[in-house]
């Protein structure tokens, strides 16, 4: 879906300039720095009022029937009365996708959180609001990024308006602004204030990207250190940065220090002892960033990882109450398997989520079945088997995709290739003719200048 880019309001929007075939989506700290740079642009003597706007619960409160309904009004600005008609179901079983996702007990409101998807969506979710606010209720100085929004105006009596307007405007759409967040200051009396909600640029981040892109190896090896140096900083919050910086700069560090530990000419230039204990302590606390923590675990040499390390993991698997977001248990899964580590009460879940598949979790069976193979393939083929030749997975291709990567080494006369969806059974038999027990391959090794290409430009609009 082509949308026209509004100058105004950033976030996760389709790359259409600059190396489009590099990234799909806007680099979102390019988005975040130019955000930032358009609102403090504005605000002098003329206009010396901040208006600082922050939602409730914005993921979670997003009416899943109302975000239907706009993406298919946007359809009909831009495709034929046929394209319409076939983007219209896709559109469907889009929220219907999402409904089955989210973690609400009303299917109908909320998107998953800390995904480019559902950024995109959630931006196009507003962008009603953005257009009311700038064209119909003439603010010319509103700027959004996701569910943060700074107005810019020149009287304390705009500024009211301003906020009155957003607060109408949102309610429309079954959101609400958040009280103790939302702000009116002035650039001269508050100006220790603003430097909170208009912060300098990611100056660090900007750094190393520069010593990366130089191709220098000695400017290589001053980014590494620099690297560490900004995950430190991060986790200690010494700059008192917002929640967005300090996540931005502990992703992006967290990013790159697992591809520096795939680096077999960088991996030893770095301790990454505390590194790996505040992602193992941290792993439960940051479900949204178990992905990058799970590639750095599985990057870094074994012998960071401690038997502790292993029974955190295990303790998060193990609690119903815990072990509830997709994102977070199939990472954790593959970490297991790959290190191939035994645990017996692992062994008895993973058995029970096989045999018994969670319909409310599908990665965690779909997990249990490679932990199991990669314990041990021909003592558990069975009850792998049972879960393909019984049909206890329907038409669910990830799970029947990991339950025939499980069975790589499996005779393809015992499986029931009728009850899979079309083509896992050639997927099978190229498995099963490598002759190889790996179940889950470790993450590949890297030079140098695949670390450099993966370093976004500044990108353009």
């Amino acid at each position: 879906m082509n949308l026209n880019y509004c100058p105004n309001y950033g976030g996760n929007y389709i790359n259409t300039g600059k190396n489009n075939n590099k990234y799909f989506f806007h680099y979102s700290i390019e988005q975040w720095k130019k955000y930032v740079y358009q609102s403090k642009n504005k605000l002098c003597k003329e206009n010396p009022y901040l208006v600082v706007a922050d939602l409730t619960t914005f993921f979670e409160s997003i009416n899943l029937k109302y975000l239907e309904k706009h993406l298919n009004k946007l359809l009909l600005y831009q495709f034929t009365v046929n394209e319409i008609a076939t983007y219209k179901k896709v559109i469907a079983n889009i929220k219907d996708l999402l409904s089955e996702w989210n973690n609400s007990q009303d299917t109908h409101i909320g998107i998953p959180q800390n995904r480019d998807a559902s950024s995109f969506l959630a931006n196009l979710f507003l962008s009603d609001v953005d257009k009311q606010m700038i064209d119909s209720n003439g603010h010319k100085f509103y700027y959004r990024y996701m569910d943060d929004i700074r107005i810019i105006c020149n009287s304390k009596y705009e500024a009211r308006k301003a906020l009155y307007d957003l607060s109408i405007t949102m309610r429309k759409i079954g959101l609400n602004l958040n009280s103790s967040k939302t702000k009116i200051m002035h650039f001269e009396e508050d100006e220790e204030k603003i430097e909170k909600y208009l912060p300098k640029s990611l100056v660090q981040i900007d750094q190393i990207i520069s010593l990366l892109n130089s191709k220098r190896k000695r400017d290589v090896q001053i980014a590494i250190p620099m690297t560490l140096t900004l995950f430190e900083s991060s986790i200690a919050n010494e700059d008192s940065d917002s929640k967005y910086l300090i996540d931005r700069k502990l992703s992006f560090s967290i990013s790159k220090l697992q591809q520096y530990a795939r680096t077999p000419i960088l991996k030893n230039i770095i301790d990454f002892k505390i590194v790996v204990e505040y992602v193992i302590n941290e792993i439960d606390n940051l479900p949204w960033l178990c992905s990058s923590f799970v590639n750095l675990l599985r990057s870094v040499d074994e012998s960071y990882l401690t038997q502790e390390s292993f029974q955190r993991i295990k303790d998060i698997l193990l609690d119903k109450n815990r072990n509830i977001y997709e994102g977070q248990t199939y990472p954790l899964w593959l970490l297991l398997a790959e290190k191939k580590h035994y645990d017996s009460k692992l062994v008895s879940y993973a058995i029970e989520k096989t045999k018994n598949i969670n319909q409310e979790n599908n990665p965690d069976s779909a997990g249990s079945f490679l932990y199991l193979s990669s314990i041990d393939w021909n003592k558990h083929k069975d009850v792998i088997l049972q879960s393909i030749n019984e049909n206890k997975l329907a038409s669910n291709y990830f799970l029947q995709k990991n339950a025939i990567v499980s069975l790589r080494m499996v005779d393809p006369s015992e499986i029931v290739f009728d009850n899979l969806t079309d083509g896992l059974k050639d997927l099978h038999k190229n498995l099963f003719d490598e002759k190889k027990e790996i179940f889950v391959a470790p993450l590949p090794k890297l030079k140098i200048s695949e670390i450099i290409r993966d370093t976004p430009d500044i990108i353009s609009f």
